[in-house]
């Protein structure tokens, strides 16, 4: 859950509601078809963890006021520079030579207008990506950029958290199985992209998506007569000012949530709890 003021705001990375068309995965065809869509969309990296995005700024001088600053200085973050974050879909077409996916991944389609939506690395320099949209008289209306993703989650929308989060899970997985884990070979991509495959016919092994189960817990307090009701947070060394998080870890193999929760809250912070 997220604070917003007063508000809680549910499930972060849910409500993409994007049609992951599945069913239609092992059909070249229905590839071909999207990729020819008058109104296929591309949402481009720079890498996994850098994403085209349209930005609104506090303040519009304080990126350059900080660069000026004695050297030594920490940059200010995207939380200090940015009021707002979006994603920026780009029309696929003009932009097909400039990705390293090639072709690019199929991620689904949108709600409600059931645009094909393509994602992939760029090839080249963000800025020579970035004068081929200027070039192309396309976000003429706002500032735009290529943002690393995880200081800004916070700023972005329901939506946006679940298609980005789902893109980058989709890129790293694509680039940390570009050979075989069996016989070294290297990998293609299948099913629209979402998958690689051996590329020996005598091997042939899918690489899948990796999950790793993973525990988040919100640790409480209730309160007593000389301390009120608190909850326990904690902070990365490299989250921006003013960002805490719950408690999380990954689950080991034989172990159940609950024993998850224990063991990682001890790990993390010594503090001890019961399930």
């Amino acid at each position: 859950r997220r604070m917003e003021g007063a508000a809680v705001r549910e499930m972060l990375f849910a409500g993409g509601e994007l049609d992951r068309v599945n069913i239609y995965r092992k059909d070249e065809s229905y590839y071909n078809m999207q990729m020819e869509h008058e109104n296929a969309l591309l949402l481009p990296f720079s890498t996994p963890a850098l994403a085209l995005l349209t930005v609104a700024l506090k303040n519009s001088k304080l990126k350059e006021e900080k660069s000026t600053e004695n050297e030594g200085e920490k940059p200010p973050s995207p939380l200090e520079m940015y009021s707002k974050v979006e994603l920026q879909f780009l029309p696929l077409k003009p932009f097909l030579q400039f990705l390293k996916s090639s072709p690019p991944i199929l991620l689904g389609l949108l709600p409600k207008s059931n645009f094909p939506l393509f994602i992939s690395e760029i090839n080249c320099e963000p800025s020579k990506f970035i004068k081929q949209i200027y070039a192309n008289k396309i976000l003429t209306h706002m500032p735009f950029e290529f943002v690393r993703i995880q200081p800004i989650i916070s700023l972005l929308s329901n939506f946006n958290a679940a298609i980005l989060s789902h893109s980058k899970f989709i890129l790293d997985s694509s680039a940390s199985h570009t050979f075989c884990g069996y016989c070294a070979t290297p990998t293609k991509p299948t099913s629209f992209g979402i998958k690689r495959i051996c590329s020996s016919p005598s091997c042939s092994k899918p690489a899948y998506p990796r999950i790793d189960p993973v525990a988040i817990m919100l640790i409480s307090f209730p309160g007593s007569s000389s301390c009120p009701p608190s909850i326990l947070l904690s902070r990365g060394k490299r989250h921006p000012p003013g960002m805490w998080s719950c408690l999380a870890g990954f689950i080991e193999p034989g172990e159940t949530v609950e024993e998850a929760v224990v063991r990682e809250v001890y790990e993390e912070s010594g503090v001890k709890v019961q399930p």
